[in-house]
């Protein structure tokens, strides 16, 4: 199986992100408290519904300081510098 595909002219993976820590091997934490899943300010992923049975389909869930670590340090961010996160601008329908 390909790991990218094309898309409109744009090329995206064709699996999930997953991983528990960042580039510099800091731990990326799991949150499953919903209340604390919407107040969080730094990065966090958790499963679909807080079910790891939806692993094979949805893979880890991340939230924005996750894929997009405002942490000071170089190296920090889960993705990597090719890969971008996805956007609504980048959405072609």
């Amino acid at each position: 199986m390909p790991s990218t595909t094309l898309i409109c002219g744009q090329t995206w993976s064709t699996r999930n992100l997953d991983v528990a820590t960042y580039r510099n091997g800091d731990p990326i934490p799991q949150v499953t408290d919903p209340t604390a899943w919407t107040e969080l300010t730094t990065g966090a992923w958790c499963w679909y519904n807080n079910d790891s049975v939806t692993y094979h389909a949805y893979g880890r869930l991340y939230n924005w300081y996750a894929v997009n670590d405002p942490w000071p340090r170089a190296g920090r961010l889960a993705c990597t510098h090719r890969r971008g996160v996805g956007s609504d601008g980048n959405v072609p329908w």
